[in-house]
């Protein structure tokens, strides 16, 4: 056999090799995508049914604060507030998948309410003063309040009833006029600030000392912190009234922006199911016969 066939013999056998190795290599592609497709639809699906699970986390805290509202007269640091679900079980109705919840309540009128510091357009220079205050004693930039009170101000539109409506964002820290804080900082003015409608009373028997101080005129910061410390060992507020008996000063408006019973919290959820954590916050509102989700995230 001469040395040319023989060649070509090795040439065909080369040419075969590397028509078997591409093929093998095309099937491995194939059947890794396959995988990766497979990994994430299970994936998908894994997820899907732990937001639906925490559904059911979030009726659960509904559930407790109707419970809570009928049997507790006031909102304070010691009842619900400071109960910290941790690894619930949660099934689906028919009881054919579960998951565990764990989940914390914020009182959101322990806070300093962002949309008062503008009424109807008008941005109001007291309030402004006030949230200079506060940002000062918790560490943030006290220019702060400007940006957000003009932000604000062009943020509202008159809805039917005419009423303002808030259209900004859910929490503050949403706001463009917060885009330069570090996360720590947004943490912190989440905090102690929030979105509530305008009306939405502040919880004398929740509220920091630093809000506190911030929001009554003619308490300052040291008699804040010091009413905070007896309240929190048991003494809380049954009434507004007896509120204002701790105050040496008082303007005449401090009776209707301060009240012993919330009706907004925002509720932190996280649902595992298996390797799967799904987190969502909610704000929920707590009403005379309901408690409904007015947004989550």
């Amino acid at each position: 056999m001469s040395t040319s066939h023989h060649a070509q013999q090795g040439l065909a056998v080369i040419n075969a090799l590397v028509i078997v190795i591409a093929t093998s290599l095309i099937a491995v592609s194939l059947l890794e995508k396959q995988s990766q497709q497979t990994e994430r639809l299970i994936a998908e699906h894994e997820r899907s049914q732990a937001v639906w699970l925490l559904q059911g986390g979030l009726d659960w805290v509904q559930l407790l604060l109707r419970i809570d509202a009928r049997h507790t007269p006031i909102t304070n640091r010691s009842g619900l507030l400071a109960q910290r679900i941790q690894n619930m079980p949660i099934e689906t109705v028919d009881g054919t998948d579960s998951a565990l919840f764990s989940g914390y309540l914020e009182d959101e009128q322990a806070k300093f309410n962002l949309l008062r510091l503008v009424e109807g357009e008008q941005i109001q220079a007291k309030q402004i003063a006030q949230l200079e205050e506060l940002l000062t004693w918790i560490d943030l930039p006290r220019s702060l309040a400007q940006s957000l009170a003009e932000q604000l101000s062009g943020s509202y539109q008159p809805s039917i009833n005419k009423t303002p409506q808030q259209i900004a964002g859910r929490r503050p820290t949403e706001l463009i006029a917060t885009a330069q804080l570090n996360v720590t900082q947004q943490e912190r003015l989440n905090s102690y600030c929030t979105l509530l409608p305008p009306h939405s009373k502040l919880n004398v028997n929740t509220a920091p000392a630093e809000v506190l101080a911030a929001t009554i005129q003619g308490l300052s910061l040291t008699e804040a912190v010091n009413l905070v410390k007896e309240r929190d060992q048991g003494n809380w507020f049954m009434s507004t009234s007896q509120f204002l008996h701790h105050l040496s000063d008082a303007d005449n408006d401090t009776l209707k922006k301060i009240d012993i019973k919330s009706s907004w919290f925002l509720v932190h959820g996280e649902i595992q199911r298996g390797v799967t954590h799904v987190r969502q916050q909610a704000l929920l509102h707590r009403q005379p016969n309901q408690t409904t989700v007015v947004w989550s995230l």
